[in-house]
């Protein structure tokens, strides 16, 4: 009944005729105590899924934090093209960076190709 890919789950009606909906519901008389053993196989399926996502989001995390120095050096460089500090990186602050950066005076021809 519990099934991630919609394709694949039961209608309403096909779970209201599922041995384990009628047994706890008291429509049939077919003796069965405890969960469906489907239903419980479903369950520990989805449990399963669950836990690797929380692994998979644990190691995400790790991740960024082991590259920490490298995203705080980027911010730095970023804020120090940013000027007027507006967050945002215009086009002449960039051609600022850039000529700060070459050895000689970029011309606007070879400046507007590193751009572009």
């Amino acid at each position: 009944m519990i099934c991630l890919n919609p394709k694949e789950r039961l209608t309403c009606a096909q779970i209201m005729q599922h041995p384990w909906v009628q047994s706890a519901t008291g429509s049939t008389n077919s003796g069965q105590k405890g969960l469906h053993k489907d239903l419980v196989d479903k369950l520990m399926k989805y449990q399963g899924r669950s836990l690797l996502k929380r692994e998979l989001l644990h190691i995400l995390v790790k991740q960024l934090e082991d590259q920490s120095g490298e995203v705080q050096f980027l911010m730095r460089e970023f804020q120090k093209i940013d000027l007027n500090g507006n967050g945002y990186i215009e086009r002449n602050e960039l051609i600022k960076a850039i000529q700060d950066c070459v050895e000689r005076d970029a011309t606007d021809e070879e400046i507007n190709q590193m751009i572009e």
